[in-house]
């Protein structure tokens, strides 16, 4: 019988830092299959950030074998345009 084990990790992403970003980079090389952010869209200048940073920890792994998942509600019709732009 083959157990097989699943390590969940919650890990705060301070988007846009890259001394940040580059320890994540280093303490999870292996990078991660799954990153999850919702109601995290406040203001129009933490999109871009948002999107770079889940970029560049996505591409920690092979194209296509992780997914960056973001739940978003229109609250602000000024964040509507630059979240459809990135995604």
């Amino acid at each position: 019988m083959t157990n097989h084990y699943t390590t969940v990790l919650k890990v705060e992403l301070d988007w846009g830092n890259e001394v940040y970003i580059g320890h994540i980079e280093k303490t999870y090389s292996d990078g991660f299959d799954l990153i999850l952010g919702a109601d995290i869209c406040y203001h129009q200048s933490t999109v871009k950030p948002l999107f770079e940073t889940g970029k560049a920890l996505m591409e920690l792994r092979l194209i296509g074998s992780g997914k960056f998942i973001l739940g978003y509600v229109s609250l602000f019709k000024s964040n509507d345009i630059i979240v459809n732009v990135k995604v």
